[in-house]
C-alpha cells in the first residue's frame, strides 16, 4: 500500500514515468508475494500449540522492551541543538 502511495505522490509532482514504474513494481510484488504466501503450508503442521504459544510470548517480550528501549531514547533526547544558522 505504501508503494501505490509514493506512486500517486510521483503523478502529483509530474514524473508520470516513476509513476508508473512504481505501480508496476509494487503490483509485481504484491502478485509474488501472493503465490508465496498461498503455497506455505498450513501453520498447524508445522509447530505444536505448546510452541506456538511460547513463541508469541517471547515475541510479545521482545517487542515490548523494544518498545520501552525506543521510548526511554526519544524521551531522553527531546532537547534539540539550537540550528548552525542561529550561530554567531
Amino acid at each position: 500500500m505504501v508503494g501505490f502511495g509514493v506512486a500517486l505522490i510521483f503523478a502529483y509532482y509530474s514524473a508520470p514515468d516513476l509513476a508508473i514504474t512504481q505501480l508496476l513494481v509494487e503490483t509485481l510484488t504484491v502478485v509474488l508475494f501472493m503465490f508465496v504466501v498461498l503455497r506455505l503450508p498450513p501453520l498447524k503442521a508445522i509447530s505444536g500449540r505448546l510452541t506456538r504459544v511460547r513463541d508469541a510470548l517471547m515475541t510479545t517480550a521482545l517487542g515490548g522492551l523494544i518498545t520501552i528501549y525506543y521510548s526511554r531514547l526519544l524521551i531522553s533526547s527531546s532537547t534539540m541543538p539550537s540550528p548552525i544558522s542561529w550561530r554567531r
